[in-house]
């Protein structure tokens, strides 16, 4: 039996912690591959849009598509809190809706790359004369848009509990 596994978590620290299990860390270490987050790495967005588009055309019976480089450009800014799993999501929502890449991402949810690197903090505002509860309700569509769906990760985003959410 081969197990591959994947965390965004370092196990090292988990061990040095005392949250993860010493024995299970060397049992499971054989290789490890680090692999950049894809706001670090926007220059593999086409392949992977690519990639993506050629599955689920096939899966779907749709069309692939390639987005033009004015698409690619506004997708490289956005800083995927998601990952790849968010873009997976975003070519699938794009196919079926039959819109293009940018247009199934609200447009006040793509913020500037910073030039250091870091996360940009969302501009987006909403109307004064918006209620409360739409306000609510557009925040938490957009978490959730964000973490790609996860309602786990969308409540603990939002310091709630995932049955409030």
């Amino acid at each position: 039996m081969r197990i591959i596994a994947a965390t965004n978590r370092s196990l090292a620290n988990g061990v040095e912690t005392g949250h993860f299990r010493e024995d299970l860390y060397y049992r499971i270490n054989v290789l490890r591959m680090q692999l950049p987050p894809l706001r670090e790495r926007p220059g593999d967005l086409p392949a992977l849009i690519g990639l993506f588009s050629h599955e689920l055309s096939n899966r779907l019976e749709l069309p692939a598509f390639v987005p033009d480089d004015a698409e690619i450009t506004r997708l490289q800014r956005y800083l995927w809190p998601g990952n790849v799993r968010e873009l997976k999501n975003l070519v699938e929502r794009a196919m079926v809706l039959g819109q293009s890449l940018p247009d199934c991402l609200h447009e006040t949810a793509i913020p500037s790359r910073p030039g250091h690197g870091g996360m940009a903090a969302s501009t987006s505002t909403y109307p004064e004369d918006l209620p409360l509860a739409e306000v609510q309700r557009r925040h938490i569509l957009r978490v959730l848009e964000a973490v790609g769906g996860n309602k786990s990760e969308a409540a603990r985003r939002l310091q709630v509990s995932r049955k409030t959410l």
